[in-house]
């Protein structure tokens, strides 16, 4: 009862305090957020990679991925972990849970890429597709999202592991 008491008192007393004052926001002071990367070859962590291993082979997109053990959803082969920061995490277009159909490589020449379908395919059959590629190229993935009942396409910048 005492404790309920000095609530109550409490209560009355924040109900009887004068509002605070009004924020005053001046836009002359506010600094401008600088634009979004326009590839992910431009975001300063993939640049930094770049620039602190040169001669290095070993790259990664920042994306695990498994194989669904839901009997409705045999073999299929999605998105189990997005590295926080990585680049599969910078498009912001993958979530987990995304389901991976075709797989190629982004030619440097701007020619179509080679898509591979690799829906319901064993992983180690297209690995290295993700795997080989110097740090900067890029790898192209259509992958679907079957909660929306969609399909889309994404390429990811590979960065020295």
């Amino acid at each position: 009862p005492a404790a309920r008491a000095a609530y109550v008192g409490q209560a009355a007393s924040l109900a009887a305090a004068p509002p605070p004052p009004a924020v005053q926001i001046h836009p002359e002071k506010v600094a401008a957020a600088p634009p979004p990367p326009h590839t992910p070859q431009d975001h300063p962590a993939v640049q930094r990679a770049l620039a602190n291993h040169p001669g290095e082979q070993a790259v990664t997109i920042g994306l695990s991925f498994a194989v669904s053990k839901d009997p409705a959803a045999e073999g299929e082969v999605f998105v189990d972990h997005i590295v926080p920061g990585g680049p599969g995490d910078l498009i912001g277009a993958i979530k987990v849970g995304d389901v991976v159909c075709e797989v190629g490589n982004v030619p440097e020449t701007g020619s179509p890429p080679n898509m591979l379908e690799v829906y319901q395919q064993p992983i180690l059959e297209w690995a290295s597709i993700v795997k080989k590629g110097k740090a900067g190229s890029e790898v192209r993935f259509i992958f679907a999202r079957h909660s929306e009942a969609k399909r889309f396409m994404v390429d990811v910048v590979r960065v020295l592991a």
